[in-house]
């Protein structure tokens, strides 16, 4: 057991966990991916490529936060509350554990603990129309906008995912002279789906192995570009996507085909 753990806490910081020493990506890029998990997918705010649509919550969860945020530090001002400074400090804790330590250019989901919050913020930010005919176009407007987001994403969810599409593909597509080639996250989707699992496996770094199944009459199916002097250009590109504000993580893949050279 401490051995697993071991394994897995140094695989999560150090290898596959999205952290700052797994990563090659700068701090701006991890401050502006965390930004968009808060904004763009934890509150439905616009982002590059998003419907207009998402420009009317926009400007509504942006008037209710900059209002929220007034009347909090009013409040703060005022009573000096210990529960506050806890809240905050805990927040600003989970902020940094989630920005140094977790896979926040990819996954939202770890930044969900912090959304309660900021709705929390929003609401004491739209109270401060109470009594007017305008907080109830505010608040019918964002929750319209909200809901309709949310509709789409949930209906497209029912759809598969690209990795998803892929394995469809070549379930459809495989034959006994076929060779899957694909990262080991690849490789570990694929072979442990119905149809697949008695597939021919390897890395798209065995150049060698690959060279020889190829000259051995196997077509070679690759999540990745192969090397061009060894395999030459591929004979076919096909290209799977879905909405990455359903799932970010591999919302564009492309599986190329190396047919045999028999």
């Amino acid at each position: 057991l401490i051995q697993i753990a071991s394994n897995h806490t140094n695989g999560h910081f150090n290898e596959w966990g999205g952290t700052v020493s797994s990563t090659s990506e700068s701090y701006f890029i991890r401050m502006a991916k965390m930004f968009e998990s808060i904004w763009a997918d934890g509150l439905g705010g616009t982002w590059k490529g998003r419907h207009w649509l998402t420009l009317t919550s926009s400007l509504a969860w942006t008037i209710a936060i900059l209002s929220g945020i007034k009347t909090q530090a009013q409040r703060l001002r005022k009573e000096r509350s210990i529960i506050y400074w806890l809240l905050i400090v805990s927040l600003v804790c989970y902020m940094i554990w989630a920005f140094f330590f977790q896979n926040i250019i990819y996954k939202p989901r770890h930044v969900m603990p912090l959304i309660p919050f900021i709705i929390l913020v929003a609401i004491h930010g739209s109270q401060q129309f109470k009594k007017s005919s305008f907080q109830l176009i505010f608040n019918s407007s964002l929750f319209l906008n909200v809901a309709i987001i949310t509709s789409v994403l949930s209906f497209q969810h029912l759809s598969p995912s690209a990795i998803s599409q892929i394995k469809n593909f070549l379930v459809q597509h495989k034959s006994t002279k076929t060779i899957i080639s694909g990262s080991e996250l690849d490789q570990y989707y694929l072979s442990n789906h119905k149809d697949l699992e008695n597939c021919v496996f390897t890395h798209f770094d065995n150049i060698d192995q690959l060279q020889d199944l190829k000259q051995e009459g196997y077509a070679i199916v690759s999540t990745r570009v192969l090397n061009v002097t060894a395999f030459g250009n591929p004979d076919s590109v096909n290209k799977f996507t879905h909405n990455p504000y359903v799932n970010r993580l591999w919302s564009t893949r492309y599986l190329y085909t190396y047919n045999s050279n028999e």
